[in-house]
């Protein structure tokens, strides 16, 4: 008798990393849902080379069309993850069409995982085609939806990767999204070894393979969900205590700071002061890159992010969410104008948050 395929408990895996990395450790899934003002529903949509995307749409109630959000999720999470539901349900309550999917590879989504690449980003620029030929949508022209994008860490990465080759992005609000990859990984050429293998479990644990998303994947799932550059830099790393050089330019493709001279869409930075993982240097330094090329930039940081040593309670979530709202009404749905300071930020030991015309600041205010 052939023995079955090796299993693994994706929720035992991904629960004790699930806030670290912005994943989720239990999914939320419904055939249709009434929320505050609008509706839900599954939807499969068709990207490049029949890769099929597997996401859930929400639309407000009334006479639309409205303007549109895309968001996707952590690395080894689904569309299903409280968070996505968090900002899903606070878009739509306000007048926007959400479109929240499985990122290539994870979750219910066809494909392999490639972090955020080419393929990732093909996927991102269909899906943003399909929002515009959807009634419900508003849009500025032809195949060109009104839409921005939010969300967290690997769904941060997309955003500013896809806006470096389409400019029908209206507006990001990547939140602790990395600048450079080699250096996430590997700090001056030595290799992040907890970060780095703890990033490998979640994304084989994570990553769909070629069996459907059932949470619980079987050994064809860990070695076909994952593209082999990603074991490979593990690997290697781990056994030379030294990145390998052929990995570099297979993460440096998929690093912001190699394309900051084409991004243009208005971006709304968060970053979390004590992340372990996307250092505070690299918002920086997206940061500066974007406002010297002249691209509308904030940054806002606050207490949290990658790390366990400091958790944003609901107080910090609901200013987040209400900056990147307002940071949406304005550049994606054209309506009132708010004067965001270049830097805002979290003051722990006075529990209030400050403005800033820069990192390091040359003056802060209330």
């Amino acid at each position: 008798m052939k023995p079955k395929p090796a299993t693994a408990d994706r929720r035992t895996v991904l629960g004790s990393v699930a806030a670290l990395l912005g994943a989720a450790s239990t999914s939320v899934r419904a055939a249709a849902a009434d929320g505050d003002g609008y509706e839900q529903r599954p939807v499969e949509i068709d990207s490049f080379g029949g890769t099929t995307i597997v996401g859930s749409v929400y639309v407000p109630d009334g006479d639309g069309p409205f303007p549109a959000v895309l968001m996707t999720h952590g690395w080894g999470g689904d569309h299903g993850s409280e968070r996505i539901q968090r900002l899903a349900d606070n878009y739509a309550s306000n007048g926007y069409v959400v479109l929240a999917y499985d990122s290539r590879g994870f979750g219910e989504s066809e494909g392999e995982v490639t972090v955020d690449g080419p393929n990732e980003v093909g996927d991102a620029r269909a899906l943003i085609t399909w929002l515009a030929r959807r009634d419900a949508v508003a849009i500025d022209g032809p195949d060109d939806p009104k839409v921005g994008m939010d969300n967290v860490s690997y769904a941060g990465g997309i955003q500013l990767n896809t806006a470096a080759v389409d400019d029908r992005l209206d507006a990001l609000v990547p939140r602790w999204a990395w600048n450079d990859l080699p250096f996430t990984l590997a700090p001056n050429g030595v290799i992040k070894a907890g970060w780095d293998t703890l990033l490998l479990a979640t994304g084989a644990t994570g990553a769909r393979g070629v069996t459907s998303g059932d949470n619980t994947p079987q050994e064809e799932d860990v070695v076909s969900g994952l593209n082999h550059e990603v074991y490979e830099a593990n690997l290697l790393g781990a056994a030379t205590n030294e990145f390998p050089e052929g990995s570099v330019g297979y993460y440096r493709e998929r690093s912001p700071s190699t394309k900051l001279d084409d991004i243009e869409t208005p971006t709304l930075l968060v970053s979390g002061r004590p992340d372990t993982l996307f250092v505070p240097n690299e918002a920086v330094w997206t940061f500066d890159g974007l406002r010297e090329r002249g691209t509308e930039t904030c940054l806002v940081r606050f207490e949290g992010a990658h790390t366990l040593t400091a958790t944003p309670g609901p107080e910090q979530r609901a200013v987040l969410d209400e900056m990147a709202l307002a940071w949406l009404d304005e550049h994606v749905a054209g309506e009132g104008s708010t004067e965001f300071p270049p830097v805002t930020f979290y003051e722990v030991q006075s529990g209030e948050w400050r403005s800033a015309d820069g990192v390091p600041p040359s003056g802060a205010g209330a």
